[in-house]
């Protein structure tokens, strides 16, 4: 994987990475913090420990149990056991030591009063010794009320002590959080390409779509949004492929269907012109290159009503009108054609009016459209039924001829599709954008050998 500044895949491995960097670091501020904080706080109570032992002896010493030598040399047994030095003060004189850098302490006065000072706070304190010895002292007082006068106990212990377990523990945590950090690096750049590769990958399918290669599919097998995504892209792709593959099959066919015509207009128009056809028979054939032109013309109409529907440009001159005059009309006109193919082409509609609201031309064309189709392949009855519905009106159109194939019968109201029975795929398709501009549908119905029902539905209105 190519880095590339601003992608996703970057913008997300950057992201995640800065996320898991700055939690590993916010993590070892914390545990930096907690540590010292845990450190000191044991540290203080073991002075604070070693303090209660060094009372209880010192009780027993006021109570004559112990010698002054004894307790001066369980003093001494207590600094080897815990660590913790101790010093005995009356007022600023020293009455006993476990250990001689008592005197670092006893040669600084202002130390001196700072620690005996502690005595009334009750806790303890990071204090500089010497700047030549470079050491502190964690130390604190507390009076010695089983002596006479003003006795303080000082227990103290080199600050080195404490830091350097502080540190082990410190290091071990920043150890710890490298190695976390290295092993996090590869796996954010896994995650960021679990999520980023499916995006790239559409990103590609999509600009080859967009180039015209509607053969391109997104290989992505997944179940999430990512997988869903993948999947709309796909079905769109088989969509406008589907969509294509109707187009060239369209202009196709559009291109034999302009090209037939506009032969025998060129042939009639030469055979004229050149005197080939007697002078009687030139109006019959006259004749025949105006139907020629009728047919060029509906073609072209086809095409400029369906490139306006689909820009929601065409016009519609709506006014109240009665369903079952528009089924008379349009039956009307075509029994010349069902008279032609010797179809009876009959109609049958309820006494009273069934109002719609409408544009009589385009509701007439969707009759048309769909009465011509009928009569193309029926063979010997076409029934136009109207039925009043309590919300509007229904108009069935029902022929005899060998149906509409299963494959077929999905896709028969597309535009450019034309099936396995030709036309130019566009006179059901234009029924159908007129029938939704008016709140109608149209549905189809088949058995292969059977015919077909075409069953058209127009909300009523309230003259």
């Amino acid at each position: 994987m190519r880095f590339i500044r601003g992608s996703v895949f970057s913008k997300l491995l950057i992201i995640v990475l800065g996320m898991t960097i700055g939690v590993v670091l916010t993590m070892n501020i914390l545990l930096s913090w907690f540590f010292r904080q845990y450190v000191y706080k044991r540290h203080d109570q073991h002075l604070w420990n070693t303090v209660s032992q060094v009372q209880e002896i010192t009780a027993r010493l006021s109570q004559g149990d112990l010698s002054e030598p004894a307790w001066e040399r369980s003093l001494f047994l207590i600094d080897r056991s815990t660590g913790v030095h101790l010093a005995v003060f009356r007022g600023k004189s020293i009455l006993a030591s476990t250990t001689n850098e008592i005197s670092y302490i006893i040669s600084n006065p202002s130390v001196l009063d700072n620690v005996l000072a502690l005595k009334h706070r009750k806790e303890a304190k990071i204090l500089g010794v010497t700047r030549e010895r470079g050491f502190d002292l964690l130390a604190i007082s507390t009076p010695l009320d089983q002596l006479p006068g003003d006795t303080t106990l000082i227990a103290y212990t080199e600050v080195s002590n404490m830091r350097e377990m502080l540190g082990q523990t410190l290091r071990i945590v920043w150890l710890a959080s490298l190695l976390v950090l290295f092993m996090a690096i590869p796996l954010v750049y896994l995650v960021s390409r679990h999520f980023t590769h499916p995006l790239e990958e559409m990103q590609r399918v999509a600009t080859r779509l967009a180039d015209g290669d509607f053969r391109q599919r997104v290989a992505v097998k997944r179940s999430d949004e990512m997988g869903t995504l993948a999947r709309a892209l796909n079905e769109m792709a088989e969509r406008l492929e589907q969509l294509e593959n109707y187009r060239q099959e369209f202009l196709a066919n559009v291109s034999h269907d302009l090209r037939t015509p506009l032969t025998s207009i060129s042939g009639f128009i030469q055979g004229i012109l050149d005197e080939t056809i007697p002078e009687e028979e030139q109006k019959h054939y006259l004749s025949r290159v105006y139907m020629e032109t009728q047919r060029l013309a509906g073609i072209a109409n086809d095409l400029l009503d369906m490139a306006r529907m689909r820009e929601g440009q065409m016009e519609y001159h709506r006014e109240v009108l009665d369903l079952w005059d528009i089924c008379g009309e349009a039956v009307e006109l075509l029994l010349p054609l069902a008279n032609e193919k010797n179809v009876n082409l009959s109609l049958v509609v309820p006494g009273e009016p069934c109002f719609v609201y409408g544009d009589r031309s385009r509701l007439v064309q969707v009759l048309v459209n769909i009465l011509d189709n009928s009569l193309k392949f029926a063979r010997r009855n076409v029934l136009v039924n109207g039925n009043s519905l309590g919300d509007g009106g229904e108009v069935v159109i029902t022929d005899d001829g060998p149906g509409i194939l299963p494959e077929d019968l999905p896709h028969i109201f597309e535009r450019f599709y034309r099936g396995s029975q030709g036309g130019t795929g566009l006179g059901l398709a234009i029924s159908k954008l007129i029938l939704d501009a008016h709140q109608g549908s149209v549905e189809v119905s088949s058995e292969t050998g059977k015919g077909a029902t075409f069953r058209i539905y127009l909300p009523s209105h309230k003259p």
